[in-house]
């Protein structure tokens, strides 16, 4: 595993991350578009938002698990349910943490590197700062690229 310090209530946390899968190449992408709920309710609510896991469920739809930090659940629940193609649910509360269900059918930054054949291993929004670090085939991760990032420029338009 590799290991990335993150900065947490102005004391470095250790965190684990898994490391690329050899013969990829790993990419990490800045979100900036509040369209996306990780991205936007980390901002309204002040808050730090982490992929825990993404389970496909057929026909472009996906279960994001998202564990929340410091975050009102009503209000991201609230927030969430205004991106049409998001189905949020509340799964657990322990103290200051959250997990959260995010069933979601395309319009997606990690749904549409899925559907690329990529693989995101890190998806992370901490006060409106938006990222995603995923790995993609080497053969094909430059052309991959930049597909998304033409999808991410239509978006934004």
């Amino acid at each position: 595993m590799r290991s990335q310090y993150v900065d947490t209530d102005d004391r470095p946390a250790r965190r684990e991350f898994p490391q690329s899968v050899p013969g990829s190449v790993s990419v990490e992408f800045r979100v900036e578009n509040e369209s996306y709920p990780f991205v936007g309710a980390s901002a309204e609510e002040s808050c730090t938002f982490e992929l825990e896991e993404m389970i496909p469920r057929g026909d472009g739809v996906y279960s994001e698990f998202f564990r929340v930090k410091d975050a009102d659940t009503d209000r991201i629940l609230e927030l969430a349910e205004e991106a049409p193609q998001v189905e949020p649910t509340l799964l657990r509360e322990e103290g200051d943490e959250s997990l959260f269900e995010f069933e979601v059918a395309g319009g997606c930054i990690a749904v549409s590197i899925a559907e690329e054949g990529g693989r995101p291993r890190v998806v992370r929004g901490d006060d409106g700062d938006g990222s995603v670090i995923a790995d993609f085939p080497s053969e094909s991760a430059r052309d991959v690229v930049r597909k998304l990032r033409r999808r991410q420029r239509r978006r934004r338009s």
